[in-house]
């Protein structure tokens, strides 16, 4: 949750021509790639057939760019983690090691084509310890049952192409839309691992198949064009995140025995559920600099609407069993952003409107639609500090004979770094709907070159039952040492 000053707003520069003069924007660009690969490794298990098939595609389309030299470099990560909350439970007990390797192809001053492959596998020992075995009868222990304590994970795996004043990047990637980096409306291309909810959105971005394509066109416009072909949801948060989930009530007459496994009801691998969009980003010459874009995406939501069914028992007239299922509504978004510079600040701003197919709120299987902004100002302070301060609107359609849903809240953040060993962080969140918030301290010490200790705690508070106090019993603390080489 906390705002880094660091964080790519979206709407930086785009790349030029690598072969042009325009050097400023080659290095934003490279420095936005690094930027994500020291992110927080994506927890996904995606399939192996996807797998293979981004790190071929990705091979094959670097090398088959330019018969020219090769350069590659291989580094990577080991990571130890611990976190335990408020009642004394581990939450956390990780161990996680991840390689990467780059590389470049070319025999010019810039490259013809880069790739890049990231992968590793982690084994959380609090997951082990947790409830093994038996039956589950609480039904959020079916909708959200426990994850494998050892997984291995392929990140992103991908080559760039560069075609005079465009890019094409096929393989798995991530694709930050918008400006603002607390709440991110149009952060809609990626799943997300929403293990632990209140982190960052950069932090949780997931690596996800696609082909992407990226115009420098003239006048100062750029133009990001994505096609997602399967679509891969993102990881819910475990059962101690998720609210009470009641069955509904069925009358004596329906005959329910029992609830059975939740149906995942994702949409298939096919033709009519690629997913795609497009960002135009202008250059504008207003106040200091400006940069604002125009998104839309076709696609689905990342998160499920839960329902609840009843289903016949075969073999047995009159008796029906309980299906929960997952559905993943299908969505149209349009969105808006801008960041401009005005005198010592950095002004950023968001919003998005997302409609499904359920305009009238009438059927429970289908979310509704919703709009959600942010509007927000940073700036550098003395003393090597960063403030950062925004405020966010959401909106719920209703359903029918309902009334709508509306939150308002704030994020303060501050980020010091006093010298370059030390980075403390302070991040507060006020929902003023319910009066709930959590505040998130930090801090990272560099130990010794490559090695960094790092310090994070997440306290929440607000009554019962509302948005942030219902989880108070997850404020937690975590300790974690990296070793990056």
């Amino acid at each position: 949750m906390t705002s880094s000053p660091n964080a790519s707003s979206g709407s930086a520069s785009r790349r030029a021509d690598p072969r042009r003069a325009d050097t400023r924007r080659t290095d934003t660009r490279r420095a936005d790639r690094l930027r994500d690969v020291q992110g927080r490794a994506d927890r996904c298990r995606p399939g192996w057939q996807l797998s293979v098939t981004a790190i071929v595609t990705a091979i094959a389309l670097s090398l088959g760019a330019a018969t020219a030299q090769v350069s590659f470099d291989l580094g990577g990560e080991l990571s130890t983690l611990l976190g335990v909350d408020v009642g004394g439970d581990f939450t956390m007990a990780e161990v996680c090691a991840e390689l990467y390797g780059q590389g470049e192809v070319g025999s010019g001053f810039f490259p013809d084509a880069v790739f890049y492959v990231e992968g590793g596998a982690c084994y959380d020992a609090a997951v082990q310890a947790g409830p093994q075995g038996g039956v589950p009868t609480d039904p959020l222990d079916l909708l959200f049952p426990t994850p494998d304590p050892f997984s291995v994970w392929l990140g992103e795996a991908y080559a760039t192409v560069y075609l005079g004043n465009s890019e094409l990047t096929v393989g798995r990637q991530k694709v930050s839309w918008g400006s603002a980096d607390a709440l991110a409306p149009l952060d809609v291309v990626n799943p997300h691992d929403l293990a632990h909810p209140v982190a960052q959105p950069a932090d949780t971005r997931l690596a996800t198949l696609m082909a992407r394509l990226r115009v420098d066109a003239p006048e100062g416009v750029g133009l990001d064009f994505v096609i997602v072909p399967v679509f891969e949801p993102s990881r819910l948060p475990g059962r101690e995140w998720q609210p009470d989930v009641a069955v509904p009530a069925f009358p004596p007459q329906a005959g329910v025995v029992g609830l059975a496994p939740v149906l995942d009801n994702r949409p298939a691998a096919a033709i009519r559920n690629v997913q795609f969009g497009v960002r135009a980003t202008l250059d504008l010459d207003v106040f200091d600099g400006t940069d604002a874009s125009v998104s839309y995406f076709r696609g689905f939501s990342k998160l499920p609407t839960p329902s609840f069914r009843l289903e016949p028992v075969p073999g047995a007239p009159g008796s029906n069993y309980v299906q929960p299922v997952l559905d993943y509504d299908r969505i149209h978004l349009l969105g808006l952003d801008f960041s401009s510079v005005i005198g010592s600040f950095v002004v950023r701003g968001d919003a998005a409107l997302t409609l499904t197919d359920d305009h009238e709120g009438v059927d429970p299987t289908v979310g509704n639609p919703k709009l959600a902004a942010v509007l927000g100002a940073e700036r550098s302070l003395s003393g090597g500090a960063y403030l950062t301060g925004q405020v966010t609107f959401e909106r719920t359609w209703p359903d029918a004979d309902g009334e709508a849903t509306v939150d308002v809240a704030s994020i303060l953040a501050l980020r010091i770094e006093p010298d370059a060993r030390l980075t403390v962080q302070g991040a507060w969140l006020h929902d003023y709907t319910d009066g709930s918030g959590l505040v998130q301290p930090s801090a990272t010490y560099a130990l010794a070159d490559g090695v960094a200790l790092s310090l994070e705690g997440t306290v929440f508070y607000g009554r019962t039952g509302s948005r942030y106090g219902a989880w108070s019993e997850n404020s937690d603390l975590r300790i974690g040492v990296t070793y990056a080489f």
